[in-house]
């Protein structure tokens, strides 16, 4: 990376934190529905459900779609 500089902040809120992205990036991860099926579950960076997909590229495409960054928690 020539010519780039990277600040890091050194004292950031747990709350900051938490809203760190939280336009920009959505989390992908399984979970379980009420039938018992597994889903791929879509949340906000503040842990908010957002939404259930039946594939994790179906769940990366509606992320993507809503001008996000998909990101994958295992």
């Amino acid at each position: 990376m020539t010519g780039t500089s990277l600040t890091v902040p050194r004292d950031i809120s747990i709350r900051d934190f938490a809203l760190f992205g939280i336009n920009e990036i959505a989390y992908v991860r399984t979970a379980t529905d009420d039938s018992g099926k597994t889903v791929y579950a879509v949340h906000a960076p503040d842990g908010t459900h957002l939404a259930n997909t039946a594939s994790r590229a179906m769940a990366k495409a509606l992320i993507v779609q809503n001008d996000m960054e998909p990101v994958d928690v295992h």
